[in-house]
């Protein structure tokens, strides 16, 4: 079963859901489920940083620079709830790193995207005669 599905949709509930499956699918036990999970996400988070996580490997792959995306978004958000559910401040240390690495001094978010460069670039100021 792949587990990179855990970036997508309510998080919680998706655990819960694993953990039935693979309860009477599996023979596993919870606590086995709960152990494997964690050590998938733990060896994501050890193997990634902002420049280059692991569960976009597509875009590491391809060479180009990492760029605040929706993919990112999503896991950084599983990885907050993983903090929120288990309280382990390594999950809140690593979201913290990863999304600082994408604010510059100035409050805005290095990406390349064009939307957000014509937003923070400072236009002349036309006047009429």
């Amino acid at each position: 079963m792949q587990f990179v599905l855990l970036i997508h949709g309510h998080f919680a509930g998706f655990i819960n859901d694993l953990l039935f499956i693979t309860e009477t699918e599996n023979n596993m036990t919870r606590e086995e489920t709960f152990k494997m999970l964690s050590e998938y996400v733990d060896y994501l988070l050890e193997n990634s940083d902002a420049e280059h996580p692991m569960w976009n490997i597509e875009n590491v792959l391809s060479g180009k620079p990492n760029k605040w995306n929706y993919i990112d978004g999503c896991m950084i958000t599983s990885v907050l709830s993983l903090y929120e559910m288990t309280g382990d401040q390594k999950y809140l240390d690593f979201a913290d790193r990863f999304v600082g690495w994408f604010v510059q001094e100035d409050g805005s978010i290095k990406t390349s995207c064009s939307i957000a460069r014509r937003s923070s670039e400072k236009r002349p100021v036309s006047t009429v005669p």
